[in-house]
Protein backbone atom coordinates (compact mmCIF):
# COMPACT_ATOMS: atom_id res chain seq x y z
CA UNK A 1 0.00 0.00 0.00
CA UNK A 2 1.31 3.42 -0.97
CA UNK A 3 0.14 6.85 0.14
CA UNK A 4 1.66 10.12 -0.99
CA UNK A 5 1.24 13.88 -0.71
CA UNK A 6 2.98 16.47 -2.91
CA UNK A 7 3.11 20.21 -2.32
CA UNK A 8 4.56 22.91 -4.55
CA UNK A 9 6.93 24.94 -2.37
CA UNK A 10 8.36 27.34 -4.95
CA UNK A 11 8.09 27.62 -8.74
CA UNK A 12 11.04 25.19 -8.93
CA UNK A 13 10.71 23.13 -5.74
CA UNK A 14 8.24 20.43 -4.77
CA UNK A 15 8.08 18.70 -1.39
CA UNK A 16 6.54 15.28 -0.79
CA UNK A 17 5.54 12.99 2.04
CA UNK A 18 5.11 9.26 1.46
CA UNK A 19 4.08 6.17 3.38
CA UNK A 20 4.46 2.56 2.23
CA UNK A 21 3.20 -0.61 3.91
CA UNK A 22 4.83 -3.88 2.84
CA UNK A 23 3.75 -7.32 4.04
CA UNK A 24 5.95 -10.29 3.10
CA UNK A 25 4.79 -13.90 3.42
CA UNK A 26 7.47 -16.59 3.15
CA UNK A 27 6.83 -20.30 2.80
CA UNK A 28 9.19 -22.76 4.49
CA UNK A 29 11.29 -25.13 2.42
CA UNK A 30 9.70 -28.07 4.27
CA UNK A 31 5.99 -28.60 5.05
CA UNK A 32 6.81 -28.75 8.77
CA UNK A 33 8.39 -25.29 8.66
CA UNK A 34 5.10 -23.59 7.79
CA UNK A 35 4.97 -19.94 6.80
CA UNK A 36 6.43 -16.82 8.34
CA UNK A 37 5.74 -13.19 7.56
CA UNK A 38 7.29 -9.76 7.93
CA UNK A 39 5.68 -6.32 7.92
CA UNK A 40 7.52 -3.08 7.23
CA UNK A 41 6.44 0.54 7.41
CA UNK A 42 8.29 3.19 5.38
CA UNK A 43 7.97 6.94 5.90
CA UNK A 44 9.81 9.15 3.42
CA UNK A 45 10.30 12.86 2.95
CA UNK A 46 11.07 14.02 -0.58
CA UNK A 47 12.28 17.08 -2.45
CA UNK A 48 12.37 17.74 -6.20
CA UNK A 49 14.27 20.66 -7.67
CA UNK A 50 13.99 21.85 -11.28
CA UNK A 51 17.56 22.98 -11.91
CA UNK A 52 16.74 24.00 -15.48
CA UNK A 53 13.63 23.56 -17.64
CA UNK A 54 15.10 20.23 -18.84
CA UNK A 55 16.97 18.99 -15.75
CA UNK A 56 15.65 18.04 -12.32
CA UNK A 57 16.90 16.21 -9.24
CA UNK A 58 14.83 14.25 -6.73
CA UNK A 59 15.78 13.08 -3.23
CA UNK A 60 13.71 10.91 -0.89
CA UNK A 61 14.88 9.76 2.54
CA UNK A 62 13.28 8.26 5.60
CA UNK A 63 13.20 5.33 8.02
CA UNK A 64 11.98 1.80 7.32
CA UNK A 65 10.60 -0.03 10.36
CA UNK A 66 10.69 -3.84 10.01
CA UNK A 67 9.76 -6.05 12.96
CA UNK A 68 11.45 -3.88 15.58
CA UNK A 69 14.45 -2.87 13.46
CA UNK A 70 15.09 0.45 11.72
CA UNK A 71 16.81 0.73 8.33
CA UNK A 72 17.38 3.75 6.06
CA UNK A 73 15.28 4.18 2.94
CA UNK A 74 17.02 6.39 0.36
CA UNK A 75 16.36 7.33 -3.25
CA UNK A 76 18.16 9.95 -5.33
CA UNK A 77 17.86 10.62 -9.04
CA UNK A 78 18.72 13.14 -11.73
CA UNK A 79 16.92 13.37 -15.06
CA UNK A 80 17.77 15.39 -18.17
CA UNK A 81 15.58 15.78 -21.24
CA UNK A 82 17.22 15.77 -24.65
CA UNK A 83 15.86 17.10 -27.92
CA UNK A 84 14.99 13.54 -28.97
CA UNK A 85 15.23 11.54 -25.75
CA UNK A 86 15.96 11.51 -22.04
CA UNK A 87 18.76 10.50 -19.65
CA UNK A 88 18.41 9.60 -15.98
CA UNK A 89 20.49 8.07 -13.19
CA UNK A 90 19.03 6.67 -9.95
CA UNK A 91 20.49 5.39 -6.69
CA UNK A 92 18.31 3.63 -4.15
CA UNK A 93 18.82 1.86 -0.84
CA UNK A 94 15.93 -0.31 0.32
CA UNK A 95 14.84 -3.85 1.22
CA UNK A 96 13.54 -6.50 -1.15
CA UNK A 97 13.02 -10.25 -1.44
CA UNK A 98 15.00 -12.97 -3.18
CA UNK A 99 13.59 -16.15 -4.73
CA UNK A 100 14.14 -19.11 -2.42
CA UNK A 101 15.09 -16.98 0.59
CA UNK A 102 12.70 -16.78 3.54
CA UNK A 103 13.68 -13.28 4.64
CA UNK A 104 14.21 -9.80 3.24
CA UNK A 105 17.55 -8.60 1.92
CA UNK A 106 19.13 -5.15 1.99
CA UNK A 107 19.55 -3.80 -1.53
CA UNK A 108 21.67 -0.99 -2.94
CA UNK A 109 21.14 -0.29 -6.62
CA UNK A 110 22.39 2.13 -9.23
CA UNK A 111 20.56 2.28 -12.55
CA UNK A 112 20.71 4.50 -15.61
CA UNK A 113 18.07 4.94 -18.29
CA UNK A 114 18.59 6.32 -21.78
CA UNK A 115 15.93 6.77 -24.47
CA UNK A 116 16.49 8.16 -27.93
CA UNK A 117 14.16 8.68 -30.87
CA UNK A 118 16.30 8.92 -34.06
CA UNK A 119 13.26 9.04 -36.34
CA UNK A 120 9.58 9.70 -35.78
CA UNK A 121 8.37 6.11 -35.46
CA UNK A 122 11.39 4.47 -33.79
CA UNK A 123 12.43 4.69 -30.13
CA UNK A 124 15.59 3.10 -28.72
CA UNK A 125 16.37 2.52 -25.04
CA UNK A 126 19.22 1.23 -22.87
CA UNK A 127 19.09 0.54 -19.13
CA UNK A 128 22.27 -0.62 -17.37
CA UNK A 129 22.14 -1.44 -13.66
CA UNK A 130 24.11 -2.69 -10.68
CA UNK A 131 22.55 -4.28 -7.59
CA UNK A 132 24.25 -5.22 -4.32
CA UNK A 133 22.13 -7.48 -2.10
CA UNK A 134 23.18 -8.43 1.43
CA UNK A 135 21.62 -10.69 4.05
CA UNK A 136 23.66 -11.19 7.20
CA UNK A 137 27.22 -11.89 6.08
CA UNK A 138 26.18 -13.09 2.60
CA UNK A 139 26.37 -10.78 -0.40
CA UNK A 140 25.16 -11.13 -3.97
CA UNK A 141 25.95 -8.70 -6.78
CA UNK A 142 23.99 -8.40 -10.02
CA UNK A 143 25.03 -6.61 -13.21
CA UNK A 144 22.30 -6.06 -15.80
CA UNK A 145 21.74 -4.43 -19.17
CA UNK A 146 18.47 -4.09 -21.06
CA UNK A 147 18.36 -2.89 -24.67
CA UNK A 148 15.06 -2.11 -26.35
CA UNK A 149 13.61 -0.86 -29.60
CA UNK A 150 10.00 0.05 -30.39
CA UNK A 151 8.77 0.76 -33.92
CA UNK A 152 5.31 2.22 -34.48
CA UNK A 153 3.84 0.40 -37.49
CA UNK A 154 0.47 2.13 -37.46
CA UNK A 155 -1.40 4.47 -35.17
CA UNK A 156 -2.48 1.54 -33.00
CA UNK A 157 0.13 -1.20 -33.66
CA UNK A 158 3.79 -1.27 -32.59
CA UNK A 159 6.58 -3.82 -32.77
CA UNK A 160 8.77 -4.01 -29.64
CA UNK A 161 11.98 -5.96 -29.18
CA UNK A 162 14.07 -6.31 -26.02
CA UNK A 163 17.32 -7.98 -25.02
CA UNK A 164 18.20 -8.41 -21.34
CA UNK A 165 21.49 -9.65 -19.94
CA UNK A 166 22.19 -10.20 -16.25
CA UNK A 167 25.13 -11.67 -14.35
CA UNK A 168 24.76 -12.61 -10.69
CA UNK A 169 27.87 -13.14 -8.59
CA UNK A 170 27.26 -14.98 -5.32
CA UNK A 171 24.02 -16.48 -4.06
CA UNK A 172 22.01 -16.87 -0.87
CA UNK A 173 20.77 -20.10 0.68
CA UNK A 174 18.61 -22.23 -1.59
CA UNK A 175 15.09 -23.36 -0.79
CA UNK A 176 16.49 -26.70 0.36
CA UNK A 177 18.61 -24.98 2.99
CA UNK A 178 21.93 -25.44 1.17
CA UNK A 179 24.24 -22.48 1.85
CA UNK A 180 24.89 -20.22 -1.13
CA UNK A 181 28.35 -19.81 -2.61
CA UNK A 182 30.05 -16.39 -2.88
CA UNK A 183 31.89 -17.65 -6.00
CA UNK A 184 28.80 -18.88 -7.83
CA UNK A 185 27.91 -17.07 -11.05
CA UNK A 186 24.51 -17.17 -12.73
CA UNK A 187 23.92 -15.49 -16.07
CA UNK A 188 20.73 -14.90 -18.05
CA UNK A 189 20.17 -13.86 -21.66
CA UNK A 190 16.58 -13.08 -22.60
CA UNK A 191 15.31 -11.93 -26.00
CA UNK A 192 11.70 -10.97 -26.63
CA UNK A 193 9.76 -9.71 -29.64
CA UNK A 194 6.16 -8.60 -29.23
CA UNK A 195 3.37 -6.85 -31.09
CA UNK A 196 1.66 -4.15 -29.01
CA UNK A 197 -1.87 -3.09 -29.96
CA UNK A 198 -3.43 0.02 -28.40
CA UNK A 199 -6.85 1.52 -28.79
CA UNK A 200 -6.41 4.47 -31.18
CA UNK A 201 -8.84 6.80 -29.45
CA UNK A 202 -8.82 8.34 -26.00
CA UNK A 203 -11.58 6.98 -23.77
CA UNK A 204 -13.28 9.56 -21.53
Amino acid sequence: MNLGLDRRLTPRDTGSLGYTLNHYLFGGSLPSEGNNSLTSHVLTFGWTREITPVTNVTLRVGPRFTEGTVHPEVSASIAHKLKAGELSVTYAKSQSTSIGLGRVVDTDRVTASMTYQPVRFLQLSATPGFYSNTSGETESKVYSLTLGATYQITEWLSLAGFYRFSLQQGSFSSTSGTPGSPDQEISHNIVSLTLVATYPYRVY
